[in-house]
């Protein structure tokens, strides 16, 4: 039985797959254009929760890393969606990373971000400014194998030791995949949205005025079951915390580490 579950599950997405590309072409073909949005986005900014909080307004759907599956056809695909949700009164959108888009784009991932914002697409562009604390999100979420957590989850979340050697890596990569969206980014138009100033904070209602101005949906408060992966103090669950410091400050990620530190 679960196998003939599973089978039936992928007919019925290879079916939905194919009726979206369907329908992306039709609408191509008469003239008709629903741009939708995309948030460009690395691992552990928040992306997440920025999805969750936005697929609360009744007038927007945004879906995870449409992108993270290689399909052929992509662009029909995406316009598919767009139109399908614009039927029901709803913006679509999706978020990706940087490498998914330029995989699935081998022309350029830049080229493609260009072309369907001429065609009225809209970029959000979402980041951490704390490359420190990106990292270590990182590192705690692969150790934990977690990634997010529920407000009415009330398992434990256990202190983890950072393998140093990773660390200075993924800092060193957090800067390369930042410049990496930003030569995406260059010369188009877009809304930058930053985890620190726009979502750390965020309880269980928020508002992100910009963010639905920019989408041109009604400003609603939006919702989230999500809460944040740790609550403690950098130091108590990140037992080799003072040796990871040092490896930031020999880096130069000095002053990131010490707001790191002050944040808890």
């Amino acid at each position: 039985m679960p196998s003939l579950r599973r089978t039936l599950w992928k007919v019925k997405a290879r079916c939905s797959y194919l009726a979206h590309i369907g329908l992306g072409y039709s609408s191509q073909a008469v003239g008709v254009n629903v741009p939708g949005f995309i948030i460009l986005a690395q691992g552990r900014t928040g992306s997440t929760l920025l999805t969750d909080l936005l697929n609360s307004h009744p007038s927007i759907c945004c879906e995870g890393e449409v992108l993270g599956t290689r399909r052929r056809f992509i662009e029909p695909f995406i316009a598919g969606k767009s139109t399908r949700f614009s039927l029901t009164g709803r913006t679509w959108g999706f978020k990706a990373k940087h490498y998914q888009i330029a995989e699935s784009f081998p022309g350029g991932g830049d080229k493609f971000l260009a072309r369907i914002q001429k065609t009225g697409w809209r970029i959000i562009w979402l980041r951490r400014r704390n490359l420190v604390r990106a990292s270590l999100s990182t590192l705690v979420g692969i150790e934990r194998k977690t990634w997010a957590y529920n407000r009415m989850d009330i398992r434990a979340q256990p202190s983890v030791c950072i393998d140093p050697d990773d660390f200075a890596r993924h800092l060193h990569g957090r800067v390369a995949q930042n410049q990496t969206e930003l030569s995406f980014l260059e010369d188009l138009g877009y809304l930058e949205v930053v985890y620190e100033r726009d979502l750390a904070k965020v309880g269980e209602q928020t508002e992100l005025p910009d963010v639905l101005d920019y989408l041109h949906v009604r400003r609603l408060p939006l919702q989230t079951t999500l809460r944040p992966t740790e609550e403690r103090p950098l130091c108590e669950y990140v037992t080799n915390w003072p040796a990871l410091r040092e490896i930031a400050i020999r880096e130069g990620f000095g002053e990131l580490a010490i707001e790191a530190e002050r944040q808890g």
